[in-house]
């Protein structure tokens, strides 16, 4: 699974890259037979708003035939992670059971 990154108004440490990808390794178990292609996660700080930073997570994972993107945003850049981790491993369960009805029908 490649991962790639794009950040906008910050720089995150290497840390919390490994810590990114290790919770978007839940995906991995519902892919079944269909190769993941391209996992693209953008983070992006908002600057406009008063009370603290605001961090946008949005993740596009690119299946054959298929596109998963799930976003979020929230105070933590980890918080919203854990959302879009939830959204995207629903998301791949869904197609990946919808797959498998399919093979059944005939």
């Amino acid at each position: 699974m490649k991962v790639q990154f794009y950040l906008k108004n910050l720089d995150i440490p290497e840390l919390l890259k490994t810590q990114i990808e290790e919770r978007l390794e839940a995906i991995k178990k519902y892919k079944g037979s269909v190769a993941v292609l391209n996992v693209r996660v953008d983070i992006s700080r908002d600057q406009h708003h008063r009370k603290g930073d605001v961090f946008r997570v949005e993740v596009n994972v690119d299946l054959p035939g298929k596109l998963l993107r799930a976003a979020e945003t929230g105070s933590d850049i980890l918080s919203a992670l854990d959302v879009v981790a939830k959204k995207l491993e629903r998301q791949a369960r869904d197609a990946k059971e919808r797959l498998v009805s399919r093979k059944k029908r005939g």
